[in-house]
Order: structure tokens, then sequence, then C-alpha cells
């Protein structure tokens, strides 16, 4: 099995990146929440379904966190809002492997 994890940036204390991020913040793109799981179901459209997806999101304590903050989503609302947007629609992974835009 081929699998994949996906994640979001996250700016977190203490680290190299929250010290550029603190000097230049417009240097990042971080996604909203909504921006993300958009991003993920385009995404998941052009994946080989033969690829399994073992993550969506990543879940960082929130005294760690700098950004973004997505309002305390857990991992698994995250996820439900994906399906979600899946549903909604009426798309699948790899539905777009095969074509051209």
């Amino acid at each position: 099995f081929e699998t994949l994890k996906l994640h979001q940036l996250q700016i977190i204390k203490g680290t190299k990146m929250a010290k550029q991020y603190a000097e230049n913040p417009e240097m990042f793109k971080l996604f909203t929440a909504d921006e993300y799981i958009d991003f993920v179901v385009r995404f998941a459209e052009r994946l080989n379904p033969n690829i399994i997806i073992e993550r969506f999101i990543s879940e960082s304590p929130a005294d760690m966190l700098i950004a973004p903050k997505w309002g305390g989503l857990k991992n698994f609302e995250i996820v439900a809002k994906i399906i979600k947007k899946f549903e909604e629609k009426q798309t699948w992974q790899g539905n777009f492997l095969n074509k051209r835009f």
C-alpha cells in the first residue's frame, strides 16, 4: 500500500519559523479552516485512489500554537467537514486524476 499524510502549516512557539513569522508574517500563506478543506478536496480529486490518505490534519497543543487559529476545531471535526465537502461536490478521490484542465 502507498500512503500519504497531509497537514496544514502551523507556526509553533519557540521555533525558527515562529521567529520568522513574527518578523515577516506576510511571507507565510496560512490557510483558514475553510480554505484548507477546499484545498484538501481539490488535491484528493487529483490523487490516485490507490493511495491511502492516512491523515488530513495535525493538531498542535493550543498553548504552543501561534497560527493558524481555527477556533479550537478538532481533527475529527475537520475530517467531518472534508467528508461533507466531498458529498456536497458529489466528488471523490481520483475523480480528476486523468482529466486535463
